[in-house]
């Protein structure tokens, strides 16, 4: 009877070992690659000098595993939330962003960190990928009503009522960013700017319920009117 007592005390005591380290190693592992806010002007030299009286930065997100996430409000009214890979300079719109109309959701058993301040939307971001360049984006989208405009190699435009989207990196199975909605889906806005190596993502969503992303509103933040 005693062994009995023994053996299972010592099982038990094993399995809180291990389950100790495990618990120590995952948290020193998420505490590495936590996504700090600061507040910084990162990003405010990608939108247009015209347009910028009314862009006031907020929060930008730092970790070690990725390039700063940069949050802004325009016009008191919307949120601006800007992500930044390297790219080759040699790479065309089209080439990098793949598109999939359909539900996606984030990844199970992957630390995800959230962008602070959102009234209408969840935004997170993968806090366990590793920097890396970026050779192909793929976008899964879910929504109603979405118009894409072309701006010649440089900029690629998505405009819908936004219910969730998705973003990965060159082939992976687990998402980078996801964006979902708090309550219901919304008019929203979607930019993928090139310039040089970087490629930016930017999402536009509204403050609150009682205003509503035009379109090309984005777009135009960072494109002359006359080349939309």
């Amino acid at each position: 009877m005693k062994i009995k007592k023994r053996y299972f005390l010592g099982v038990f005591v094993f399995t809180f070992l291990i389950f100790s380290v495990f618990t120590f190693i995952k948290t020193h592992r998420i505490t590495n690659a936590l996504i700090l806010p600061k507040k910084t002007d990162t990003y405010t030299d990608i939108f247009l000098k015209s347009k910028s009286d009314l862009i006031k930065s907020d929060l930008t997100y730092f970790s070690k595993n990725r390039l700063p996430v940069a949050t802004f409000n325009y016009d008191e009214k919307f949120k601006i939330i800007i992500s930044k890979f390297n790219i080759s300079d040699k790479s065309k719109i089209d080439e990098l962003v793949k598109i999939n109309l359909g539900r996606s959701r984030l990844a199970f058993g992957i630390t995800y960190n959230s962008i602070l301040l959102l009234n209408q939307f969840n935004f997170e971001l993968n806090t366990e990928s590793k920097m890396q360049k970026c050779n192909q984006i793929d976008l899964a989208i879910f929504g109603d009503s979405i118009t894409k405009t072309r701006i010649n190699d440089d900029a690629l435009d998505y405009y819908l009522t936004l219910d969730h989207l998705s973003i990965k990196l060159n082939g992976e199975k687990d998402p980078e960013i996801f964006v979902s909605k708090k309550q219901k889906a919304v008019p929203s806005e979607i930019l993928f700017f090139k310039k040089q190596n970087n490629l930016f993502v930017v999402v536009m969503i509204p403050n609150t319920n009682d205003y509503e992303v035009k379109p090309k509103s984005l777009l135009n933040l960072f494109i002359h009117s006359n080349e939309n």
